[in-house]
């Protein structure tokens, strides 16, 4: 919960960085802010997987489909685990 509460700031004090602001985040706490929310994105990834995704046919349109019902296709990359499922 920390990593989190030290985020909060950058969720509206930098949001819309201007001319008029009169602090920018130093590198450091920009370097700081980004290894939290990596941290975060991590663990959330970790903890709820995805159970699906989207599908895009030839034709164009999209659709959702469960991983249970989808197959791995290729795997592009094997070091970098980059898999394609449909």
């Amino acid at each position: 919960m920390d990593m989190a509460a030290a985020l909060t700031p950058y969720a509206w004090e930098f949001r819309y960085l201007d001319d008029l602001s009169e602090t920018y985040p130093t590198r450091e706490e920009f370097d700081e802010a980004l290894q939290h929310a990596q941290a975060i994105y991590d663990f959330v990834l970790q903890v709820l997987p995805a159970a699906g995704g989207n599908i895009l046919y030839l034709d164009g349109h999209v659709a959702w489909r469960n991983f249970r019902q989808m197959e791995v296709r290729q795997i592009a990359d094997a070091g970098r685990d980059f898999r394609f499922w449909f």
